[in-house]
């Protein structure tokens, strides 16, 4: 009986401390343009300092993730985010001197898209590897019928051809300089040229329909096609790297895809963010099973990006900043004129993505007592005078969580939407013919995939060799800018 009192004492003791425990969580976010700091570098190099003090990359990303260990790299950093969330999703892609360079509305951001790299996990999910070399934004371009893409490349030597990322003793072809792939470029048998015999792609002026997506009419057709603004004519791909690759459809590769790949309708690439528009896995699925992806494992220059998107790209200017870190001193670049879509965006990733994840582990937002006032103060509004109150919220776990659920549920159902639209347009498409020249170009393509080893490294007349020649890496514009 004793015994018995004893342990109903314990289990009363541990459902009122939980009880408790609940009731005092909350967490306080900004309305409207105003923020309530999370940590101590928020939006960072959006401040006014040409040198950025000094930042310790783990001690900083510890103020919004954890680090885990992991076998083949060591210590990365895991987000807290909600369930929805993938890189390269809340935010836009504008175009700078270093190519295309992500803008991303989570407050760590400016470190998390342009150092190191990404990679998914099957047991810890997303996950970034830090790195100190700034780059614009480190992914694979894809793109499809009416549809441009990104995913997220995993560091050199390591690829998914394991259905999960494999050391580079374990990749296909034991490659070291294809970090998707594992494949030797040095190696003949998978050279770019063997995938380069596009003469049918004369046919390809059907691609310019806009289908369901609506038209831009960005462009008149004699500067299309007139003033040698492509070079390869009526064909998208000529210049921008784009080839349909069998080995991209590897049955491992398959299973894994669709959780690393972002996707959206053409027309929204100009959007200032994609969180709402980018296709949902199924789609991404659909997209595979069909055959439909061209792959750019060149980096993506303006007039490629042109092409792809039919809109004018304009070059945005940057500024350039440097940060000394625990390890060494990196450069910092910062597109001008971005804080106002910052201010547009920042607050709903923080209440719809951010704030449950904390609430979940029981974090807290370090708000006043953060030491970013001077950036905060700088990218979003603040009260000027004393009798000006901060839009402000103060919501307990119950109620982020719930407002959390309702906005993904909302994120879900526009992607749903975005995807019925672009199935039917594919569809559509495949009815009228449009999507032959893409059909024949991997039916080559596996040809020559196929075809008795050596058989594909047979010299060419001279003349073709230099049409169909795509440039090797380290050579574009983009790769040798982003590379400092």
């Amino acid at each position: 009986m004793r015994h018995a009192k004893q342990a109903l004492l314990i289990l009363s003791m541990v459902i009122l401390s939980v009880a408790g425990a609940n009731a005092a969580t909350s967490i306080t976010i900004g309305k409207g343009d105003f923020y309530i700091s999370i940590g101590d570098y928020d939006y960072l190099p959006y401040g006014n300092q040409d040198r950025l003090p000094r930042v310790n990359f783990y001690e900083m990303m510890s103020d919004y993730g954890t680090w885990v260990s992991i076998s083949q790299f060591g210590r990365a950093w895991r987000p807290y985010v909600y369930y929805d969330w993938q890189p390269y999703t809340h935010g836009h892609w504008t175009y700078t001197q270093y190519g295309p360079t992500w803008t991303g509305y989570e407050p760590w951001a400016w470190v998390a898209y342009h150092y190191g790299n990404w990679i998914w996990t099957q047991r810890h999910g997303w996950l970034w590897l830090p790195g100190y070399d700034w780059h614009p934004g480190r992914v694979i371009w894809s793109n499809s019928y009416n549809t441009i893409g990104w995913m997220p490349a995993p560091p050199r030597g390591y690829n998914y051809f394991c259905g999960y990322l494999c050391p580079e003793r374990y990749t296909y072809g034991g490659g070291y300089n294809d970090p998707v792939y594992g494949r030797r470029t040095s190696d003949d048998s998978y050279k770019f040229e063997d995938y380069n015999d596009y003469d049918e792609y004369s046919e390809y002026e059907d691609y310019d329909d806009y289908g369901d997506y609506g038209e831009s009419g960005e462009y008149e057709d004699s500067d299309r096609y007139g003033n040698n603004r492509y070079p390869g004519g009526n064909d998208p791909f000529y210049s921008s790297g784009f080839r349909y690759d069998p080995f991209f459809y590897s049955q491992a590769y398959l299973r894994i895809a669709p959780r690393l790949w972002v996707f959206i309708p053409v027309n929204y690439f100009s959007y200032d963010n994609y969180s709402d528009v980018y296709f949902d896995t199924d789609f991404v699925r659909y997209l595979f099973d069909r055959r439909l992806i061209q792959i750019n494992r060149q980096g993506l220059d303006r007039v490629g990006l042109e092409q792809i998107v039919r809109q004018r790209v304009s070059e945005q200017p940057v500024l350039v900043k440097q940060m000394q870190t625990e390890r060494q001193m990196v450069r910092v670049v910062v597109p001008v004129n971005e804080e106002e879509k910052i201010r547009t965006h920042a607050n709903r990733v923080v209440k719809d993505v951010i704030a449950p994840a904390f609430v979940e582990k029981r974090k807290a937002f370090k708000g006043a007592k953060a030491r970013n006032r001077e950036v905060v103060t700088r990218v979003f509004k603040q009260p000027t005078e004393a009798k000006e109150q901060a839009q402000v919220e103060t919501l307990n776990d119950q109620t982020v969580l719930s407002d959390a659920k309702k906005a993904r549920e909302e994120r879900r159902m526009k992607r749903q939407q975005v995807r019925t639209r672009g199935i039917e347009t594919i569809e559509k498409a495949d009815k009228e013919g449009k999507l032959e020249p893409m059909k024949r170009a991997r039916e080559k393509a596996e040809k020559k995939e196929k075809a008795p080893k050596g058989a594909s490294s047979q010299k060419q007349p001279e003349d073709k060799v230099k049409k169909r020649t795509v440039p090797q890496e380290g050579q574009t514009k983009v790769d040798s800018a982003a590379k400092f």
